[in-house]
């Protein structure tokens, strides 16, 4: 590479990292303003389905709600390299053929070919079909929003490549290098630039802000009560149910476009709309959800009243065909899972259109989810489009990177409520928490003050259902020194959980909960 191709690169580098600056801004900015999903939320479902189950487990438990926003910003600034990267290929291309004028052609060009690259071959390899045919809510959103996005990075390359790169003889600046014009003018240009520069990240910092702000994120319940000394509510509010997802920003869907198609290995084919789900006869049951990545002790779990139709209901209307295994639940957002028809058609298992009373929030699944109840929450998919029946064992989202497909709950407790450290009590103090499991019900709860040595019985809150967790209570009047709280449930069949600990990959958290407690001396005891 001669002189002149290693100038036209350099340029081609800086105007490539400010256009890729400028391209990141318009993703943003186009999400923002249309909705579509960016190349950003693709690019992000590709690298989660390839992450090993134990890899996202390990980050999630580290990151919690700070993981999908940091991803979505990482891809985000990301872009600005790639900028730089193509903008030092223009360079030299613009070197070896001379390319000095019409930038606004040249531009477009450019801007074509960065989006054929894009719709034909990284969408594609990020799962998402070429021109985003694959993509939730649609490949014309998509598409277009990818082509804007191409149009302003290829224009602001070539134009500011044509500015930057080297003049030819005679376009020199008629002002000799170092006189007071030359100095003037490189001022105003740095302080523009610069100016512009400054405007363009804040741009883009609040547009990113804005996005990760109101997009999905791993919400922990909100009614962990542990440090305020009071049981939870036995229903948990909508706006402090736990929340998890796959997305960056999880879709809200128009009722009006949605519909349920049901399909595969069945008799009559059908697709409901909104109101004719609704319409159907329903039932109204309380089920609590647990996510199963939720640590021993963790946030991941909430409880509410469900409404919706039987999917037993649905699938007889269907008429299953012999040999059916298994029924797929496919969603909005490209998600889906599996469960075993038998299970699936259990009388528990419902399609639901409304939580504690009110229409599903967006953020759980509006306008239908499955409810199945004893399975974790990854086999209750929201915002569910399509079921079909297959002959085949199916293997879902995570299920590919080596989460269980059977998915079912194990039996767990917790400790919510203890005594204070450093308190005196001269009265028993409470202690207490919630037990679950699944849909086999909650028999027992076992407490030991003494790290396990010894076991008392907890009183149990009768259970909303045989789908709930039940709330445990028990008086304990401290002793002063060290305590070591220990909390185990059993449950409806005897059958204590287990005490060995496990991680929550592949298959769910196992072990006991376990809380230091430090206890004063009474004053008539330290006189």
């Amino acid at each position: 590479m001669g002189p002149r191709a290693r100038k036209f690169a350099r340029a081609g580098l800086w105007a490539g990292l400010i256009a890729g600056a400028a391209l990141a801004l318009a993703t943003v900015v186009l999400r923002l303003a249309i909705g579509a999903p960016s190349l950003q939320e693709v690019l992000s479902d590709r690298l989660l389905s390839i992450t090993p189950g134990q890899l996202f487990d390990f980050l999630l438990e580290r990151l919690r709600q700070f993981g999908k926003p940091l991803m979505f910003a990482s891809l985000t600034v990301g872009l600005v390299p790639v900028g730089g990267a193509i903008g030092i290929a223009y360079g030299w291309t613009a070197a070896r053929l001379r390319l000095r004028h019409a930038p606004l052609r040249q531009g477009m060009v450019l801007s074509v070919a960065v989006w054929l690259i894009a719709s034909l071959a990284v969408v594609p390899l990020a799962g998402g079909g070429p021109f985003g045919v694959s993509v939730p809510g649609g490949a014309l959103g998509f598409s277009a929003a990818t082509f804007i996005a191409s149009t302003v990075y290829g224009l602001v390359l070539a134009t500011l490549h044509a500015q930057l790169a080297p003049r030819p003889q005679g376009e020199e600046l008629a002002s000799t290098p170092g006189s007071v014009a030359a100095v003037a003018s490189s001022r105003r240009i740095f302080l523009k630039r610069a100016a512009l520069w400054g405007l363009g990240l804040g741009a883009l910092g609040s547009g990113v802000w804005a996005i990760v702000t109101r997009g999905s994120r791993i919400q922990p319940s909100h009614v962990d009560t542990r440090d305020e000394g009071v049981m939870p509510p036995e229903v948990t509010p909508n706006d402090r149910f736990y929340v998890i997802s796959k997305n960056i920003v999880d879709p809200e869907v128009d009722a009006s476009r949605w519909s349920l198609k049901v399909e595969g290995l069945v008799e009559r084919p059908f697709t409901l709309a909104y109101e004719e789900l609704k319409a159907l006869p329903s039932v109204e049951q309380y089920v609590t959800l647990e996510c199963i990545s939720n640590p021993v002790g963790g946030e991941l779990i909430s409880n509410a009243l469900w409404k919706g139709v039987p999917l037993g209901r649905l699938m007889e209307r269907s008429g299953l065909k012999p040999g059916v295994k298994k029924l797929v639940f496919h969603a909005w957002d490209s998600y889906s899972d599996s469960i075993p028809v038998e299970r699936a058609l259990r009388p528990e298992v419902i399609v639901t259109y409304q939580m504690n009373g009110e229409p599903l929030p967006h953020k759980h699944g509006f306008p239908a989810r499955l409810i199945a109840p004893g399975l974790y929450g990854v086999k209750n998919v929201k915002w569910l489009t399509r079921i079909e029946a297959v002959d085949h064992d199916y293997r879902g989202f995570w299920q590919e990177q080596g989460w269980s497909d059977t998915a079912e709950i194990k039996t767990t407790s917790q400790l919510i409520v203890t005594p204070e450290w450093g308190k005196v009590y001269t009265s028993p103090a409470l202690l207490g928490g919630v037990a679950f499991a699944g849909d086999r019900g909650v028999s027992r709860v076992e407490v030991s003050t003494d790290g396990g040595n010894t076991w008392h019985e907890a009183r149990l809150k009768p259970a909303l259902s045989p789908f709930t967790w039940v709330l445990w209570t028990k008086e304990w009047l401290p002793p002063p020194g060290e305590h070591l709280v220990v909390v185990r449930a059993a449950d409806g069949q005897g059958h204590f959980q287990s005490e060995a600990w496990r991680p929550t990959f592949p298959d769910g958290a196992e072990g006991y909960q376990k809380r230091l407690v430090i206890i004063q001396e009474r004053p008539e005891q330290a006189g």
